[in-house]
């Protein structure tokens, strides 16, 4: 049933109760039904709505939602906050890219670099980045092998996500560094450089990442970002110079759809 709705409309709060049928203990014949707990792989509310980007409907499912965002939704019609909860915006993403997929620029500096000589013209390059999203700095390495060091070893000091930096190194790790991957609800993500996960989430003086949070988070370093999905239409994002694309999925998804939810 729906518990709460939004005030302009475009969101709804439902809430699914689970029962069972017993016998009569009269007639023995009929049944009645009773209510029972909700099953631990079964969310016991939704959010329901249409997309602003290509007008689907949805059901998300909301498992471990916060119980004072229910009883403000219920009491209050405070249904956004539930919404700003699923899109992580206390986090400081910007939004949805696509389906339940969410994303935020960022712009990662170099804080320390080390660099091992190899054999010839070889070398192996390891970087840490550094990044600031809303009230978190996060960091990532990579491991990168230079094919020719040359006097443009000091453009990485400063990312530059186009072709032209990504075309002059390759990583030692084709399997850690891929070029897409499957993220959410079956969602396929492409770029023309590399996608790579968070590697620590806490830095001195910031605020500490939750550690629910801390799955699905894949930083894509390059200079475009392509989404595909069957049900949707692809999403296609420029990267600019210097920056780069944090996705991750919303909260209260299990990265299922609700056919698998709900199979058995």
């Amino acid at each position: 049933m729906v518990i709460a709705v939004d005030g302009a409309n475009e969101y709804a709060i439902i809430e699914v109760r689970f029962y069972e049928h017993i016998p009569c203990d009269t007639c023995r014949i009929s049944h009645i039904p009773m209510e029972i707990a909700t099953p631990v792989n079964r969310p016991p509310y939704f959010l329901c709505g249409i997309n602003s980007d290509d007008n689907l409907y949805f059901l998300h499912p909301l498992f471990e939602v916060p119980v004072e965002l229910i009883w403000q939704a219920k009491n209050n019609g405070d249904v956004m906050s539930i919404v700003n909860w699923c899109n992580k915006h206390d986090l400081g993403f910007e939004g949805r890219i696509q389906g339940d997929i969410l994303y935020a620029s960022v712009e990662p500096k170099t804080k320390q670099r080390i660099v091992k000589p190899a054999h010839q013209r070889l070398y192996s390059d390891e970087l840490t980045h550094d990044f600031k999203l809303g009230k978190y700095m996060l960091s990532f390495s990579l491991r990168l092998v230079s094919l020719d060091y040359g006097l443009d070893s000091t453009i990485l000091y400063d990312w530059w996500h186009d072709k032209n930096t990504i075309s002059q190194f390759r990583t030692d790790d084709l399997e850690a560094y891929p070029s897409e991957i499957s993220i959410g609800n079956n969602h396929r993500l492409y770029t023309n450089g590399i996608i790579t996960r968070i590697d620590r989430f806490s830095t001195l003086g910031y605020d500490i990442w939750p550690v629910e949070d801390i799955s699905n988070n894949f930083l894509v370093l390059g200079s475009i970002l392509v989404m595909k999905h069957p049900e949707h239409p692809t999403v296609t994002r420029q990267i600019q110079k210097g920056e780069a694309m944090l996705v991750t999925v919303q909260r209260g998804s299990l990265n299922n759809g609700l056919d698998d939810l709900f199979s058995d």
